[in-house]
């Protein structure tokens, strides 16, 4: 195996999917998302991939909560208005379901309900999980013994389990296993000899509807042990904590959006999903139209960040988790500021050229002799259209300050981030420094800005930074320098790239033409780039992208699938749900992640349309399609 591939699954392998309940809830750290997930009401979290929308919503359950010890731990096990039951949207269902419809050819009527039983089975699986985890709480003997038996009992009757069986969730949880493998036997049966699904004897449980199944059980748990003072602050309201619901079949996708209207008053469903939420039914051949009116019958958690309030409340969160993942591999707390430093745009020219800098450490920032100063000073004698932009805000280029707190404000803090950039890369006579590591990406908070709010992301980079971080015999640390930090930056964001690419969904065709998303997004980067650093010199250069009405549909395929898994983000969250067909005259970016692989700015300027961005790449792909069908013409 090539080490990139080595590489690109250890960076797939931290995924809560595959913790245990207690394994989460050991070494979690709560967010502001996790707040807003525990009220009593539904909610519908939606993130990229790997933004830790699984961690949150196992967290909310009993199985996890009870084992998360902290300080505030306490308060919230006793404080929490439900008891969560987490569903995952197994894709081990979509690999079955899509096995029997494989199978089963066209008959969508006998795949819907075969789907419908296996997702219901699943599901009180899931149910049986969550009581288990309750009943660890309470001593079972004497009466509770008596208890617990008539509950296990009312199981078996509602759920349709046949009997003889033991009186043990164990024992219904095997049983409903069974069900499942009874199916495939089922299925098999009817493709080998050529049966219709008419003629095959069905059990109950294949009409049966998951909700009604689930109130049974949860009214008969609420009625053995309501008089518990362990349950008696939880008021027996139940959270259907189903995950991933972009990779569960349609059907349920639309049957619980439908459910956010409020069904029955002791549940409540808070769904997981990517940020595009598909509302289209197949099976009508239509929009599906939710009832539910957000804020009123449902909230909406995002896990990306679109305003300061989350840079900050991330930037917060960020100081925690970074202290918890260093503490537990150096076993003593570092705060991660002695780790990263404090990020400042000028620093990095003070390390890699300190004499032409070194006069300038006590100025302050638009000074005479400041760094700065000497910034804007030599790039205007490089660039001659900064040069021109300086004097057309007369500014002297070889004295580039200002008396005028107006044009301080308005032009050069504005600016700096540009000129540092353009300083960094470019050499006189308007050619750009040839640079594989940009040492323009270090120190806190850049170095979270970086991670786009994606706790995945943040665990990479903190694991990659391990190897550089000296702790010295007062068991204090040294600064890792700006190169190593650029050099992890750079590393996590390049592999970060080779994961969106190299994914199965990460193509298209178009016009007879492959198309990889790797290719868009470099294009789109190195567009964006031009901008800033090569092209005459702006105060408004462009970094953000409308997606518009002459992007071709199978693009919008393509890029569905980069905002799921995080190589783009959305920036206008606050309009609620986001269907695949309303991407269009939206606002976009690339996800920071990308930003030291492509060498931009951490930050958000004007925006352009997507088709003017694409427009020459799209010819080129074209005619070197074109060209490759002339030619294999000509040798045939």
């Amino acid at each position: 195996m090539k080490e990139e591939e080595n590489i690109i699954i250890q960076y797939n392998t931290y995924n809560a999917r595959y913790l245990s309940f207690e394994e989460v809830a050991e070494s979690f750290i709560p967010n502001q998302e996790f707040y807003k997930l525990l009220k009593n009401d539904n909610s519908l979290l939606m993130g990229p991939r790997g933004s830790g929308k699984t961690t949150l919503m196992k967290m909310i359950t009993p199985g996890a909560i009870y084992n998360w010890n902290s300080t505030e731990a306490k308060e919230i096990h006793k404080e929490i208005p439900f008891f969560g039951i987490y569903i995952p949207s197994d894709i081990q269902w979509m690999k079955q379901i899509q096995s029997l419809e494989k199978k089963l050819g066209d008959n969508k009527d006998i795949s819907k309900s075969i789907s419908r039983m296996l997702v219901n089975t699943n599901i009180l699986i899931s149910a049986c999980k969550t009581f288990t985890h309750l009943l660890l709480k309470i001593p079972i003997e004497g009466k509770l013994l008596s208890k617990l038996e008539s509950f296990i009992k009312d199981l078996i009757k509602f759920w349709n389990i046949p009997k003889p069986i033991p009186l043990s969730i164990d024992a219904i949880v095997d049983s409903l296993h069974l069900r499942i493998k009874e199916v495939n036997t089922t299925v098999n049966k009817i493709v080998s000899e050529n049966l219709h699904f008419n003629q095959i004897e069905k059990p109950n449980y294949f009409y049966e509807e998951f909700f009604d199944l689930l109130v049974l059980a949860c009214n008969s748990f609420e009625n053995h042990f309501k008089d518990l003072n362990v349950f008696n602050s939880n008021y027996f309201r139940w959270a259907l904590c189903f995950d991933e619901l972009e990779i569960a079949p349609e059907w349920l996708q639309l049957e619980l959006l439908g459910f956010l209207r409020s069904r029955n008053q002791k549940f409540l469903f808070k769904l997981a999903t990517t940020p595009l939420v598909s509302l289209y039914d197949s099976t009508n051949k239509k929009y599906f139209k939710i009832d539910a009116q957000l804020d009123n019958d449902y909230k909406i958690i995002r896990t990306w960040l679109s305003s300061r309030t989350d840079e900050k409340n991330w930037e917060s969160f960020c100081n925690n988790f970074v202290s918890s993942l260093i503490a537990k591999k150096f076993n003593f707390k570092i705060h991660p500021l002695e780790v990263f430093g404090h990020y400042n745009d000028e620093k990095t020219f003070y390390e890699n050229e300190h004499s032409k800098f070194q006069k300038a450490k006590s100025k302050s920032v638009y000074e005479k002799y400041s760094a700065f100063w000497i910034i804007m000073r030599e790039l205007a004698i490089k660039d001659n259209s900064f040069n021109k932009f300086l004097l057309s805000k007369g500014i002297r280029p070889e004295n580039p300050i200002t008396k005028q707190k107006a044009i301080e404000d308005s032009v050069l803090r504005k600016i700096k981030p540009i000129v540092i950039f353009r300083y960094y890369f470019k050499k006189p006579e308007e050619k750009l420094r040839s640079r594989k590591i940009t040492a323009l990406y270090y120190g806190l908070p850049n170095i979270y800005h970086i991670c786009d709010g994606n706790p995945r992301t943040i665990i990479n980079l903190v694991t990659e930074i391990y190897p550089y971080i000296k702790i010295k015999n007062d068991c204090k640390v040294n600064e890792v320098s700006i190169s190593n930090q650029a050099r992890v930056a750079q590393f996590v964001s390049e592999t970060n790239f080779e994961i969106f690419s190299n994914h199965p969904d990460a193509n298209i065709v178009l016009n007879n033409t492959r198309i990889n998303l790797g290719e868009v997004l470099t294009h789109i980067g190195k567009y964006f780039f031009n901008k800033i650093v090569t092209n005459p010199f702006t105060m408004d250069p462009l970094s953000v992208f409308i997606i518009d009405e002459k992007v071709d549909a199978q693009l919008i395929v393509l890029l569905k699938f980069a905002l799921n898994v995080g190589a783009i983000l959305h920036l206008e969250p606050q309009e609620g749900l986001l269907n695949e067909q309303e991407l269009r005259n939206k606002k976009f970016r690339l996800s920071y992640i990308l930003h030291p692989l492509f060498k931009l700015p951490i930050r958000e300027y004007h925006t352009i349309n997507l088709s003017t961005i694409l427009m020459d790449f799209l010819i080129q792909k074209n005619n070197i399609q074109k060209s490759k069908d002339q030619f294999s013409l000509f040798n045939k």
